[in-house]
């Protein structure tokens, strides 16, 4: 399964962005080999920050940063 989400949290407080998060590691939490979970999210932490595509993935619970990008991709810088 995958969950995907693009500039949604900035419209949540801080209370619901940490309650979106853990449903989602709760999730990972029971997350199998035959039955993974990955993660993938566009969002910015501040406004002085770029957007950045990261991945988690479970099981086991890795993380990437994918990528940083213009909110509307007219620029998108990959990383390795």
């Amino acid at each position: 399964m995958v969950i995907y989400h693009s500039v949604v949290l900035q419209y949540f407080d801080a209370a619901s962005r940490r309650d979106f998060a853990g449903m989602i590691e709760a999730a990972g939490a029971q997350a199998t080999t035959e039955r993974p979970l990955a993660w993938l999210s566009f969002e910015q932490e501040s406004p002085e920050r770029d957007f950045e595509l990261t991945l988690a993935y479970w099981p086991g619970g890795e993380r990437r940063r994918l990528a940083k990008a213009q909110a509307h991709g007219r620029w998108i810088e990959w990383f390795g």
